[in-house]
């Protein structure tokens, strides 16, 4: 549903309400550094500062937040989380559904924002340079180990946000990493953020409608790389139907 045709109730974008989220990441980023600096971020920490902080921001923006599919994440198991990325609230609404431990694969400048980058450094999520495909690849091997660890790893294929509803080109990178690990890749679809908070706004509406639905796990081909313009419409063709 695009921005111009908005949930019943959606109140018109505000700054105020923009702030309040922004304080919101700014709290739960200091909080947790000073829990970092007294050795207390543990994995269950980080996990639960999280979803505290994804749903303080939802309610905040008076957004109903629901989701479907959860019988698809299996506990316990590794997974590259894959979904279409419409707005900044994607973000709080994976954060806010996903019931296992999830860190995230952001662009590098993100990690440049004082007290929120350092936070999301610290808190596990992987930043990658995609100017610089070599470093990229190097970093994307943080997100492996984190896979071999039981985390399991959320990456936007398309590379950023879509402006038009829908989906932009899928990149490589994520797969690859899929592909290298042996890793399925899970799909979601995120409805109703874009109305929300709009790609290219920074003001927040309050009163929207939000829905992640996660779909059936996408075993990896035997053939690795070899099949990845294949792979990546597979992937694109299960994330697309779970938005219909």
């Amino acid at each position: 549903m695009g921005y111009a045709d908005r949930a019943e109730g959606l109140k018109p974008p505000s700054l105020r309400t923009s702030l309040g989220c922004t304080l919101l990441v700014l709290d739960t980023s200091v909080r947790f550094l000073m829990a970092s600096r007294r050795g207390e971020a543990t994995m269950a920490l980080t996990d639960d500062m999280l979803r505290a902080w994804a749903r303080a921001t939802l309610r905040r923006a008076q957004c109903e937040v629901s989701s479907g599919g959860l019988e698809h994440v299996t506990p316990g198991k590794s997974f590259v989380v894959m979904s279409n990325h419409a707005s900044f609230f994607d973000i709080p609404a994976l954060y806010a559904t996903f019931p296992g431990t999830l860190r995230m694969v952001g662009k590098a400048e993100l990690f440049k924002v004082p007290i929120w980058g350092p936070a999301m450094r610290e808190a596990g999520h992987v930043a990658i340079n995609r100017g610089d495909r070599a470093t990229a690849i190097a970093q994307l091997a943080t997100a492996e180990a984190l896979l071999k660890d039981g985390t399991c790893v959320w990456i936007s294929p398309e590379g950023t946000r879509s402006k038009t509803g829908d989906l932009n080109p899928f990149k490589k990178g994520g797969s690859h990493t899929a592909l290298h690990m042996g890793v399925p890749i899970l799909p979601a679809y995120i409805s109703g953020t874009d109305e929300v908070m709009p790609p290219d706004s920074i003001k927040v509406s309050k009163g929207g409608r939000v829905h992640v639905e996660y779909g059936e796990a996408l075993p990896v081909p035997a053939g690795g790389a070899r099949d990845m313009p294949a792979f990546l419409a597979t992937v694109e063709g299960a994330i697309r139907p779970l938005g219909a």
